[in-house]
């Protein structure tokens, strides 16, 4: 009779124990895409290439290019870039976004979510998130310039210092 009222008392708690759904494959490729995931993955190498652009001419400093150089420095941008977009293209990324959504959500919270997705204020997040995300990007790397002086002082003086200590 124990047994019976210990194995019925674990059936009723099971509910308490059961785990949520994982998310499937299917409701995680349909978040990506909308929310245009490989859109936005792609996105970033354009930006990537505009920064590259930019650190390399500052990187140039006074320094005047001839046209040879200058065709040289495009070219080595170009392949960096396409290095870039090999090692980390959406083939490579789509299994990972996926293990990584399945390892962080469950199935109902990818449905509210892309439920969330589907509605007008949803839409304008998701619209406007890219523009976001690109000028918070400006303003850090703008931020990043300001304490680069600073950065290499400090570096400059710690690199006396471990040199003394010898």
């Amino acid at each position: 009779m124990k047994k019976y009222f210990l194995a019925l008392a674990l059936l009723a708690s099971m509910p308490v124990f059961a785990q949520e759904a994982p998310a499937s494959d299917e409701t995680i490729r349909e978040l990506l895409t909308v929310s245009n995931a490989k859109g936005l993955v792609q996105g970033v190498y354009a930006q990537l290439d505009d920064y590259m652009a930019k650190a390399m001419k500052e990187a140039q400093g006074d320094v005047k290019l001839n046209a040879e150089q200058e065709k040289l420095m495009v070219e080595m941008r170009g392949k960096l870039i396409a290095a870039m977009q090999d090692q980390m293209s959406w083939e490579k990324l789509e299994p990972l976004y996926i293990k990584l959504y399945k390892d962080t959500f469950s199935q109902k919270e990818l449905e509210g979510v892309l439920a969330f997705y589907k509605t007008e204020a949803g839409k304008a997040l998701l619209a406007k998130l890219p523009t976001l995300t690109q000028n918070l990007m400006k303003y850090m790397m703008g931020q990043m310039q300001e304490i680069m002086p600073r950065v290499r002082d400090i570096a400059n003086e710690y690199a006396e210092k471990i040199k003394a200590a010898k």
